[in-house]
C-alpha cells in the first residue's frame, strides 16, 4: 500500500533466483550445479511485478543444488545437495538439508603392493562401501524456525559394505562367495502400545498409542550367499553329404547358475528392529491377541524385513548362433543370432514354512534380426495350485502344479 494510508503494511520478503553449470575443464574431479527460485511466502503477494508475471500463479517452485568430488588418485568420492520445494498455496516447504554421500568404489585389501608369483587366494576378496546421511523437514515457513533438529527433523544415515569374492575351481567352474552388511542409525524410534483409555469416536474406549523416544538406534541386518556357474558349448554340424548346404554349424552355449543365499530372521525382538505389544480381541483364545510392528516403520532408510531365509537358486541362459556361408564369397561366411539370450530361474527357499519354491518362473528371450532388429519377449508361469475361497474368489495353495500334473500356468 502507499505510506500513510490505512492499508499500508510492513514485512520483509525475498527472493533468491540462480541457477549455475560448472565448466567441466575448471577441475575435472569437481562438479557444481544449482537451480535455485526461493521466496518466502508473502513476496509474491507483496511484489506489484509479480501481478503481472507468471510468478503469481505458480504454485509450487522447486530448488537444487548438487556439488561432488573424487579425491584425486584415490577410490574415493563424496556428494552433497540440498532442496526445497514450496506450496504457494499453504506456505507450506518441504526442506532436505544437507543430503551427503560418501562412496569409496572397488578395492582389494589384501592385495599385496609387491605381486610376486600367481594371486594368493585373500587377495581376490574385493570390497565397496556407501554411507549417506539425510535431513528433511515439512513444516510451514513461518514455522520453520521454531523447529527442533532433534524432534521435528527426519533424520537418518546408513552404511552399505558388500564383499565379494571370485575363484576358478576345476578350471571351468567360477565361484563367487559374497557378503553384504547394511547399518542404519536414526535419532529416534516410535513405541506403539494399547490404551484402554484412548476414546474412539463411536464412544468407545481402547486403542494404538505412539510414544516418541530420544536417542541413537542401530538397525542392521546382513546376508550370504555364493555362487557357482560355468559355460558349456554344444555344436551341430551338417552331415558330409549336405555339401552345397549354406548352413555350415550351430553353436549353443548354456550358462548355468547355481547361487546359496542366507540371512537370518531381524524379525526376532534381539535385533531391536522390531518389537511387540498385546491388545484384546475376542476372536483369539485367551481374548488377547500379540501385534508385531517396528519402531522404524516409515523412517527415512526403513526398517529390516521378517523372517529367515535360506534359498537355493537355478538360472539357465541360453545363446544360439548359426554360421551359414557367404552368397557373394565361397570362402567366406556369416554368423547370425537365433536366439540371443533366453534366462529363466527358480528358487527354493529352505527356511520356509510353506510354498518353498518361487511362487513364478520367469522367462525371458530377445531375438535379433539383422543388425538393427531385434523383438524381446518375456513371460512368467505359476508354480502353484489355485483353489476357489469361501468367498468366491482364487486363492493361491501350498501344491505344486507338476505335482498334480499340469505344467506351470
Amino acid at each position: 500500500g502507499e505510506k500513510g494510508m490505512p492499508d499500508y503494511t510492513e514485512a520483509t520478503n525475498f527472493k533468491a533466483v540462480w541457477s549455475h553449470t560448472q565448466d567441466s575443464r575448471f577441475n575435472p574431479n569437481m562438479t557444481l550445479s544449482a537451480s535455485v527460485n526461493f521466496t518466502t511466502s508473502g513476496y509474491e503477494r507483496s511484489n506489484l511485478q509479480s501481478y503481472y508475471s507468471s510468478d503469481m500463479t505458480q504454485s509450487t517452485k522447486q530448488s537444487t543444488i548438487n556439488a561432488s568430488y573424487k579425491v584425486p588418485n584415490t577410490n574415493w568420492s563424496f556428494s552433497a545437495s540440498a532442496s526445497v520445494t514450496q506450496r504457494n498455496q499453504d506456505s507450506t516447504i518441504v526442506l532436505q538439508l544437507p543430503d551427503l554421500s560418501i562412496s569409496l568404489s572397488r578395492f582389494y585389501p589384501f592385495k599385496r603392493k609387491v605381486k610376486v608369483g600367481s594371486d594368493r587366494w585373500y587377495e581376490k576378496i574385493a570390497m565397496t562401501y556407501s554411507g549417506r546421511v539425510t535431513n528433511s523437514i515439512t513444516t510451514k515457513q513461518a514455522e520453520f524456525k521454531n523447529k527442533s533438529l532433534i524432534k521435528d527433523w527426519n533424520n537418518g544415515m546408513q552404511h552399505n559394505v558388500p564383499i565379494s569374492a571370485s575363484f576358478t575351481v576345476l578350471k571351468y567352474i567360477n565361484i563367487t562367495p559374497s557378503f553384504n552388511f547394511t547399518d542404519r542409525t536414526y535419532t529416534h524410534k516410535t513405541k506403539q502400545y494399547y490404551d484402554p483409555a484412548i476414546q474412539n469416536p463411536n464412544g468407545t474406549y481402547g486403542g494404538i498409542a505412539n510414544d516418541t523416544i530420544y536417542g541413537f538406534y542401530n538397525v542392521y541386518n546382513y546376508s550370504t550367499s555364493i555362487s557357482a556357474n560355468t559355460k558349456l558349448y554344444g555344436f551341430y554340424k551338417p552331415l558330409p553329404i549336405f555339401k552345397n548346404a549354406k548352413l555350415m554349424a550351430v553353436r549353443h552355449l548354456f550358462t548355468p547358475t547355481v547361487s546359496f543365499s542366507y540371512s537370518p530372521d531381524f524379525g526376532q525382538h534381539k535385533y531391536g528392529s522390531w518389537a511387540s505389544y498385546q491388545m484384546p480381541d475376542s476372536t483369539v483364545a485367551g481374548g488377547w491377541k500379540t501385534v508385531e510392528y517396528s519402531p522404524f516403520q516409515g523412517y527415512t532408510y526403513g526398517t529390516t524385513s521378517r523372517g529367515k531365509s535360506g534359498a537355493i537358486s537355478f538360472s539357465f541362459a541360453n545363446n544360439i548362433e548359426a554360421k551359414f556361408r557367404s552368397d557373394k564369397d565361397s570362402t567366406g561366411f556369416k554368423k547370425v543370432s537365433i536366439i540371443d539370450n533366453l534366462t529363466t530361474n527358480i528358487s527354493y527357499n529352505m527356511a520356509a514354512d510353506s510354498m518353498r519354491w518361487s511362487s513364478s518362473i520367469p522367462v525371458a528371450a530377445t531375438l535379433k534380426f539383422g543388425k538393427s532388429g531385434s523383438v524381446n519377449l518375456s513371460a512368467t508361469f505359476d508354480t502353484y495350485m489355485y483353489e476357489v475361497s469361501k468367498s468366491g474368489t482364487p486363492i493361491k495353495v501350498d501344491r505344486l502344479r507338476w505335482k498334480e500334473g499340469k505344467l506351470p500356468r
